[in-house]
């Protein structure tokens, strides 16, 4: 069991990253994002280098036709995707990283190394786990 004051996004974080390139259609994404059970994407290009992120939120507003895309056909994830996406050292304590995403009103940070590759990311569902094991 980790302390949670020493605990560091590192600790809690998840490796399996799933991600999808900024010129994937929308409907690729949304594939993505059911097949998988993720709520939200990192956006990368070809290099692997995050540049975004696009959730269910951003689909179901486009979906929903608030301006300006009353039409997503032919639209690309790099068109809807929310940029730059919010990142995090794995260095840092789990409770800054919950203060981001709690001031930011956002569910989830990316993780990247001192290189910007992204390694994880942390989602509000990996803090509130934390907080559950730190209980038992």
């Amino acid at each position: 069991m980790l302390d949670l004051v020493e605990t560091t996004v590192a600790d809690v974080m998840s490796r399996d990253v799933i991600t999808v390139l900024a010129d994937a259609t929308l409907g690729d994404a949304a594939d993505i994002m059911i097949g998988f059970g993720v709520s939200g994407l990192p956006v990368v290009d070809d290099d692997g280098v995050i540049s975004g992120v696009l959730t269910e939120t951003d689909l179901v507003r486009l979906r929903s036709g608030v301006p300006p895309w009353r039409s997503w056909h032919g639209l690309r994830v790099r068109d809807l995707m929310s940029a730059p996406a919010v990142v995090i050292d794995p260095r840092e304590p789990i409770h800054e990283a919950a203060r981001v995403m709690s001031d930011l009103r956002i569910h989830r940070l990316f993780v990247v190394d001192d290189g910007g590759s992204l390694i994880g990311v942390l989602s509000e569902h990996d803090v509130v786990a934390e907080i559950a094991e730190m209980d038992d």
